[in-house]
């Protein structure tokens, strides 16, 4: 299976630096099959494009950057990242999941079907099993994507929107499966300080889908097929 892996990027420096290194450190057959796109979503302070520049991975690494600092427009940066990919398959994670290097083997042997999407296992950078999915993080054809609509884009500027694009999935007849054939490594504050974009505040913040009423009936209703992606200017930077 080729691969194109979609980032989200919002000044998570030093977290894309260890992806850099884990990428670099892959074997050259699996780098052949991989392709990486990193949307950078305005970052103010550690704009992605230097970073990658400056630590050569040897996988095809395209970089975009979208040009207004749109508050939690993460669906939209996968959007963007999902209608650049270059592969049917595709998989879509935060910034601070790592794919190792004895994981990625794994993921490039697995054989998905259409009419799937898959929800992987995560572990600590401390080797603990956690046993559940990330709500976040899918492996999934970019056709199937497209088909229910990809990211509603209404909900750019609020945070936690991951249920609402599982629901529409499941409207649209995408199954949801949790595999155990690979994992993710999730990374937390205390092993790298901006491996979580914590800019715009979360739960805390007015930028909370429950404050904004219109968006949590959105969200609490039927499944619908998202409509318009990509509402924002940006420019490809590699």
């Amino acid at each position: 299976m080729k691969l194109t892996f979609v980032y989200a990027y919002y000044d998570n420096g030093d977290m894309l630096r260890r992806h850099l290194m884990e990428w670099a450190a892959y074997k050259p057959e699996h780098k052949s099959q991989i392709q990486i796109v990193i949307v950078d979503d305005a970052s103010p302070n550690k704009p992605a494009t230097p970073i990658v520049q400056g630590n050569y991975s040897g996988i095809d690494t395209r970089v975009y950057r979208v040009i207004p600092d749109i508050p939690w427009n993460q669906d939209g940066a996968r959007n963007l990242g999902m209608a650049r990919a270059s592969t049917d398959w595709a998989f879509m994670t935060d910034m601070d999941h790592l794919v190792s290097r004895g994981q990625i083997g794994r993921m490039l042997a697995f054989e998905p079907l259409r009419g799937n999407y898959y929800l992987p296992n995560q572990y600590t950078t401390d080797g603990m099993n956690l046993r559940k999915p990330h709500p976040n993080t899918y492996l999934m054809h970019v056709e199937d994507f497209w088909s229910m609509g990809g990211y509603d884009e209404d909900f750019a500027g609020v945070y936690g929107s991951d249920g609402n694009f599982r629901k529409c999935c499941r409207g649209a007849g995408l199954l949801e499966i949790v595999t155990m054939s690979f994992h993710t490594v999730v990374y937390r504050g205390e092993d790298i300080e901006d491996a979580r974009t914590t800019a715009y505040g979360r739960k805390e913040s007015q930028f909370y889908r429950p404050h904004h009423p219109r968006l949590e009936a959105k969200a609490k209703g039927p499944p619908y097929k998202a409509t318009d992606p990509i509402r924002f200017r940006y420019r490809r930077e590699i």
